[in-house]
């Protein structure tokens, strides 16, 4: 299961309009400027407010369409953004409109909608498939058939966007999610393959950690212990700080394989610094964290996950203990 993270605290913006300039106006390029600061440091409430604004007072700016896209980021409501980015599709040019499209079917995995979030994704690859954006549309499509039980469909899809893609991240991010769903699966052996050719692929680097990491589970699952132990330990030298080599100094120091690790996911950040500060806070509340990196639509973010779990009830129960005192969290396994 992946981990519904609030993709609204990401910081991207969108390239202003083709032919727009900056120029014709500086004091309200510098207010959106400005906003997007605020947005960048965290402050996603004053930037929304500044956002807002700027909408009102330059709705004919070059950056009209791009603020009202920021704006609608700013929210970490889920309805609250929809609410937003439908209404700056309602007038949008062509471009715009198509990202709030894919925006609002990102919400609906953010909110576990898996259904008519495939439906929304199925379509808009319809209308745009030669998009730049297809292939991360295209990772999430497969990940909704995975979550809805069409597990051999979204390994298709997988192998696909791995062997055909051209953007480095989501071809490397479709090998990885087809890996893992191979071992998941019980095939071993398959996984194994997938995982390491993630290792040696030039493409694939920032997955590297993780492919090892499935192919050393794979080969304990296949008793081949000694090939395991050198991946596992190559992964904790090289990355030493990353959740995955916790989790490998745990796998060398223990007589059996680990079972799937279930967390609870309360917080997700495109900034490293962000999360990292949102992880102390736990840290310093006795609460065993970590950072986990997910794509989120076109996005990578740093997810604030407590645990590990034993077992899904654990998790629940964790997960419960944090509604009630008004903490929106979601369980995953890594």
């Amino acid at each position: 299961m992946i981990g519904p993270a609030l993709y609204l605290a990401a910081t991207v913006c969108l390239a202003p309009p083709i032919g727009a300039t900056v120029a014709n106006d500086p004091a309200a390029a510098e207010e959106y400027r400005s906003a997007a600061a605020a947005y960048e440091a965290g402050a996603r409430e004053k930037a929304g407010k500044q956002l807002e604004e700027f909408r009102r007072a330059h709705p004919d700016h070059p950056l009209a369409w791009q603020a009202g896209l920021l704006w609608a980021r700013c929210t970490t409501e889920p309805a609250e953004a929809e609410k937003r980015f439908r209404a700056v599709a309602e007038r949008a040019p062509e471009d715009t409109k198509a990202e709030c499209e894919l925006e609002l079917a990102h919400l609906a995995v953010v909110q576990e909608h898996y259904a008519p979030a495939e439906e929304a994704y199925t379509a808009w690859l319809a209308a745009h498939g030669h998009d730049e954006r297809a292939e991360a549309a295209s990772f999430w499509q497969a990940q909704c058939q995975r979550e809805l039980g069409r597990k051999d469909e979204a390994l298709v899809a997988w192998k696909r966007l791995r062997d055909k893609g051209r953007q480095p991240v989501w071809r490397a991010q479709a090998g990885l999610a087809a890996s893992s769903l191979l071992l998941e699966q019980g095939k071993a052996a398959e996984a194994r393959r997938e995982a390491l050719g993630l290792v040696e692929a030039s493409w694939a680097r920032d997955v590297r950690p993780q492919a090892r990491l499935v192919a050393a589970k794979a080969d304990l699952a296949l008793k081949r212990t000694g090939e395991a132990r050198t991946l596992l330990a190559e992964l904790a030298k090289e990355n030493p700080d990353l959740p995955e080599a916790e989790e490998a100094r745990t796998l060398l120091g223990a007589k059996t394989p680990a079972g799937p690790r279930f967390g609870v996911q309360v917080a997700a950040f495109s900034r490293k610094a962000a999360a990292a500060a949102e992880r102390e806070k736990y840290v310093k509340a006795g609460r065993a964290a970590t950072l986990l990196t997910r794509p989120s639509g076109s996005l990578m973010l740093y997810g604030v996950v407590l645990g590990p779990y034993a077992s899904h009830a654990e998790a629940e129960q964790a997960r419960e203990q944090l509604r009630q005192k008004g903490t929106e969290a979601f369980i995953i396994t890594y």
